[in-house]
């Protein structure tokens, strides 16, 4: 392939769908901990936080099973950079559907995210062998 410079778009296309789950459901993990964190102290304390950590236990082992997948598929150095995407996802959500705040410094930090991922990706990418 050579020295050939590589878009986005076709280092993302690289990636397995079992990592892109993977982090999906880390991400979707982390938003329920912070929705169950929300009924602790209420009234509906223990319906509601037996449901969510069902559901949170059940998200962690289909996250365990994609994330193996994924390492079925990827090296484990081209695979983890792409976790800071959680980071990035649950900064929106947090602003979205928690009222959080997103500051300067969060909107730098996820730049050097998307160009950490970016670079490391993309040079692994570039040496797979088929």
């Amino acid at each position: 392939m050579g020295s050939e410079p590589r878009s986005l778009i076709a280092v993302l296309s690289f990636v397995s769908i079992w990592l892109w789950l993977a982090v999906l459901l880390r991400m979707l993990n982390q938003v329920l901990m912070k929705h169950a964190s929300q009924f602790i102290g209420g009234t509906e304390v223990s319906a509601m936080i037996a449901f969510l950590s069902f559901l949170i236990v059940g998200l962690l082992l289909m996250r365990a099973y994609c994330w193996q997948r994924a390492l079925e598929r990827h090296a484990l150095s081209f695979a983890y950079p792409f976790t800071g995407l959680t980071l990035i996802g649950l900064l929106l959500t947090g602003y979205f559907f928690f009222d959080e705040s997103i500051s300067i410094t969060n909107i730098v930090g996820v730049c050097f995210i998307l160009l950490g991922i970016f670079v490391i990706s993309s040079e692994k990418s570039m040496r797979r062998e088929d």
